[in-house]
C-alpha cells in the first residue's frame, strides 16, 4: 500500500472518530510494516486544556460557549504535533482539522514540507438534527460527559460554525487537485460508511 495521509472532517457528531478507527484496522491489515500518526485535533485541545494558564483559560471559555478555536492555536498545535512525530514514510490520519482557509494553507505548506504526496479528505456529511441527535444521546450514556456534547444549543452552535468556517474549507479542497476527496453520508449505518470509506481509497 502506498503512504496515505487522509484528513477526515465532518459535523460534531459524525462518526469521524470510529471511522478513524476502522480505516487504521484496514491499513495495518494492509501494510503492518509502517507506522500510522494519529493527529486527533479534539484530543491536542483537551490536552492543552489539562494545563492551567492564561492562554488555556481563554481557549477553555471559547470550547465552552461553542465557538471556533482561533486558528493560530490550532496550527500551533498540530504543527508541534507533527513536528515531533513525523519521521518519514508513516501513514498520517488527521481527525478534524483544518477548520478554516487560513488552517489548510498552513497544512498545505506543512503537507509540502513533508513530501507527502495526493493527501485524500473524507467527508462524512450529516444534517444538524443527526448531529444534536448523537451528541446528546452520547452525553446521556457516558459516566463523564463532555461540557460540549450535553447542550443542544451549543452543538447547533458549532454546526453553525461548521457550515461557516469548515464548509468553505471542505469546498476548496474538492476543488484542487492536490486532494483526494471521498464525500459519504455520514447517516448510514456505521458498517455501511465504512464501506463507502475503503471502496473510496481503493478506487
Amino acid at each position: 500500500m502506498d503512504e496515505q495521509t487522509l484528513i477526515f472532517l465532518g459535523p460534531s457528531g459524525c462518526g469521524k472518530g470510529t471511522q478513524v478507527e476502522k480505516t487504521k484496522e484496514y491499513i495495518s491489515g494492509h501494510d503492518s510494516e509502517r507506522k500510522i500518526i494519529e493527529l486527533v485535533m479534539g484530543d491536542l485541545f483537551r490536552d492543552f486544556w489539562k494545563g492551567e494558564g492564561y492562554v488555556e483559560d481563554l481557549s477553555r471559555d471559547v470550547m465552552l460557549k461553542g465557538d471556533l478555536q482561533p486558528s493560530f492555536l490550532q496550527i500551533n498545535l498540530w504543527s508541534n504535533f507533527l513536528l515531533k512525530n513525523i519521521k518519514g514514510n508513516e501513514h498520517l490520519i488527521i481527525d478534524g482539522s483544518p477548520r478554516r482557509i487560513t488552517d489548510l494553507r498552513a497544512m498545505e505548506s506543512a503537507f509540502g514540507f513533508f513530501k507527502r504526496k495526493r493527501p485524500t479528505l473524507v467527508f462524512l456529511n450529516i444534517s444538524r438534527e443527526e448531529s444534536i441527535a448523537r451528541l446528546t444521546k452520547r452525553a446521556e450514556l457516558a459516566e463523564n460527559p463532555r461540557p460540549e456534547d450535553s447542550d443542544t444549543e451549543l452543538i447547533s452552535k458549532r454546526y453553525d460554525w461548521f457550515l461557516e468556517s469548515v464548509m468553505p474549507v471542505i469546498e476548496e479542497i474538492k476543488n484542487n487537485d492536490m486532494f483526494t476527496v471521498i464525500e459519504v453520508n455520514g447517516e448510514q449505518g456505521v458498517e455501511e460508511v465504512t464501506q463507502d470509506i475503503l471502496s473510496g481509497l481503493t478506487s
